[in-house]
């Protein structure tokens, strides 16, 4: 784990250790953020690369998580139920203040864009960068396509079985495969 530099944790910020796992996943079900990034197991993935700190506001009302690198200093979306996002998002200023560092949030979800360009206008610039977009499926619609998420997804595996019929195999994969180079 890289040892934080740019930063002097004027706010107090405490490190995500595993024990704070619960508490984690409780506030990111409270948010209800659909993207990958908004998971205990992420947090949990990623945390020997760039070291989370998080602090809860003193009512419990919202959590506030950030990545801090040697490089980096940047925050999650707040983490509460929409009644105290505008409050969080203010925290959440004030502790990007308080380091002297922009004000960043890599995966904002729309509804924090909104409130963001409410209490800050014109302070901020959305930017979708499609080679970080990513998306998680429940294992039962990828074996059955079904839903109207799937469609898409669906109508490609019917156009390819219907152009390429008769002229594929489907095999087991296993380690005596042959590696592809």
């Amino acid at each position: 784990m890289s040892t934080p530099c740019l930063w002097n944790n004027p706010a107090n910020l405490k490190p995500v250790m595993p024990s704070d796992a619960p508490l984690l996943d409780r506030f990111f079900q409270l948010a209800g953020y659909r993207d990958c990034n908004y998971n205990v197991v992420n947090v949990f993935l990623w945390q020997n690369i760039d070291p989370l700190y998080f602090l809860v506001d003193s009512s419990g009302r919202y959590l506030l998580l950030f990545i801090m690198t040697e490089h980096e200093f940047y925050a999650f979306a707040p983490l509460c139920t929409p009644e105290y996002l505008k409050e969080a998002l203010q925290e959440l200023d004030r502790v990007f203040q308080l380091n002297q560092m922009p004000f960043i949030i890599p995966w904002c979800p729309a509804n924090v864009q909104t409130e963001l360009e409410e209490l800050f206008p014109k302070r901020f610039s959305f930017e979708i960068n499609p080679n970080e977009t990513e998306y998680i499926y429940q294992a039962e619609k990828l074996r059955t396509y079904s839903g109207k998420q799937m469609q898409k997804k669906r109508n490609h595996v019917n156009f390819f079985l219907k152009t390429y019929e008769g002229r594929f195999e489907f095999r087991e994969m296993n380690h005596r495969m042959p590696r592809l180079s």
